[in-house]
């Protein structure tokens, strides 16, 4: 999996003294930077891998879901959250238009879903797939219509896209 843009997506936070409830699934080494930008923030740590965890099980700032997200309904209410990250996330998963409905569901009013998607269009993908390897690192590969109707059919008021 290409991860050269990993960080931008913390870009797109806000940073100060701001009280806000942050879904973070399956990027447990980005919880130390959130904190940093946000420290009044309440992180929700979701990952299917107990001993990444660790280090967060005793931060009160950190509430640590260890469960395998792709299998299990994960345990949140309507409008819980003000921002969920969710990095490539959609690609792993079978079903990502259900996925994407509960991210919905559980966004406050006024939310943000910061998420990336691999895009079948983007050159580096389409070279090697001319050169005959295909390097599936997950179920689903979007390009930006499919992207575009998989937020506009599970209910986001507003998407934008960028490279």
């Amino acid at each position: 999996m290409n991860k050269a843009c990993s960080n931008t997506l913390l870009d797109f936070l806000p940073r100060g003294e701001v009280p806000v409830d942050i879904l973070l699934i399956h990027q447990t080494a980005w919880a130390g930077a959130i904190l940093q930008r946000l420290p009044k923030a309440k992180i929700y740590l979701v990952e299917p891998d107990e001993e990444k965890t660790i280090c967060w099980e005793n931060c009160l700032q950190v509430d640590v879901i260890a469960m395998d997200f792709h299998r299990e309904a994960l345990p949140f209410s309507a409008g819980m959250f003000d921002y969920i990250i969710a990095e490539f996330v959609f690609d792993e998963m079978q079903n990502p238009q259900d996925f994407a409905f509960a991210m919905f569901f559980w966004l406050k009013e006024y939310g943000h879903l910061l998420a990336s998607l691999k895009n079948i269009r983007h050159w580096r993908i389409l070279q090697e797939l001319m050169e005959g390897h295909f390097r599936a690192d997950g179920c689903h590969f979007f390009a930006r219509p499919e992207m575009e109707q998989l937020f506009e059919t599970t209910f986001f008021k507003e998407t934008e896209i960028l490279p």
